[in-house]
């Protein structure tokens, strides 16, 4: 399995996160649909041409999940920390303008999963001041988030973390 550490070519070829979050939810009594870019397994999209592509486009969220309510739902694989990139938090902050937003977090480190209102995840950060680092590839922030902070307990979607 590809990890952020892989070349961009080799981390395209799967996304298990994505796989784990489609089980869940076709698990469930729920309607999911993709609804953000699935361009990762075309050869002819290079990083360049992907790039072209407006940043708040490119981040639109993964599914649509329609439940009591209707969620946009972006997809995140990470280990032990969840790197959440500050340029994609602005496109998120401007899609929860239109539309509630979980993130489906999994861990391939534990086997676990969980969705967290992303409000939550916003007001941790906040409130705990997270690390900011950079990706040594494009240099692009992100916060360093333990696994263990994903859990809203005031929150009907979000539950606790569950092995897969």
């Amino acid at each position: 399995m590809a990890n952020y550490k892989d070349d961009f070519s080799k981390r395209r070829l799967s996304n298990v996160a994505e796989d784990i979050a489609l089980e869940y939810y076709n698990s469930i009594d729920c309607v999911v649909t993709r609804y953000g870019l699935d361009l990762l397994h075309r050869e002819d999209v290079t990083v360049e041409k992907f790039c072209k592509i407006p940043e708040f486009i490119r981040n639109t969220p993964d599914f649509i999940v329609i439940q009591k309510k209707c969620f946009l739902v972006e997809v995140k694989g990470c280990y032990d920390l969840l790197k959440l990139k500050i340029c994609d938090m602005k496109s998120y902050d401007k899609w929860l303008e239109y539309n509630p937003i979980l993130l489906f977090v999994y861990s391939s480190k534990t086997k676990e999963f969980n969705q967290i209102p992303y409000p939550y995840i916003k007001e941790l950060i906040h409130r705990y001041n997270y690390p900011i680092d950079k990706y040594k590839d494009n240099g692009k922030e992100y916060y360093k988030i333990p696994l263990e902070d994903l859990y809203d307990p005031k929150e009907e979607s979000s539950k606790g973390w569950r092995a897969r």
